[in-house]
Order: structure tokens, then sequence, then C-alpha cells
């Protein structure tokens, strides 16, 4: 699953239909950055999506790691993080930010 970062900071939503996950670019859902929880060999249709829905940045979770789809998502102008937690790593910055 991936998970849309929004730009108004709202609650992600995830869509489903009763027989699949819709993917977000077909969703109509606007982040600009899509933060995957998927196996590594389930990354690259997700980050296909997310290069066609236009995000800016491909974040794939602890653990996750795909160079092939995220050179190709750095081929199109994204940037990319892999085997990264975005709450651990928000956490740290927060705390740094505050001393």
């Amino acid at each position: 699953m991936a998970t849309p970062i929004l730009r108004s900071h709202s609650a992600p939503r995830q869509r489903f239909r009763s027989d699949r996950l819709v993917y977000l670019d077909e969703s109509g859902s606007e982040g600009n950055g899509w933060d995957i929880f998927r196996r590594a060999e389930f990354v690259p249709p997700v980050a296909d999506g997310a290069i066609r829905a236009g995000a800016k940045v491909v974040w794939m979770q602890l653990g996750i790691v795909h160079e092939e789809a995220a050179e190709k998502a750095r081929r199109a102008g994204m940037t990319v993080v892999m085997d990264a937690c975005m709450l651990i790593e928000h956490r740290l910055r927060r705390s740094s930010l505050s001393k």
C-alpha cells in the first residue's frame, strides 16, 4: 500500500474497491509524495503510479529497497528515499530543531 503525502496535512485517505486496492494515481488523490509500505517486489508498479500522478517524492519504508524503481523515479525528477521510516526521521529532525 502507498499512502499519499497530502499538502493539506489532512489524514491520508485510502480508497478500496471490493476486488482490489485502487492505485492512487487512478483515485484522483493529489499528494506531493508517496510513502510506500509494500515489499520490495511490489514497489515498481507503485513507483510507476507515483510518476504518473506527478508526485515529487517516493519514500520506501524501513527494509524496503528497490534500486531499479528508485532510478526510474529519479529520472522522472523525483526525490527518492529508501529504507527509512518517515515518522522516525520526522521525530529526529523535530527534536534537533527544538534544542
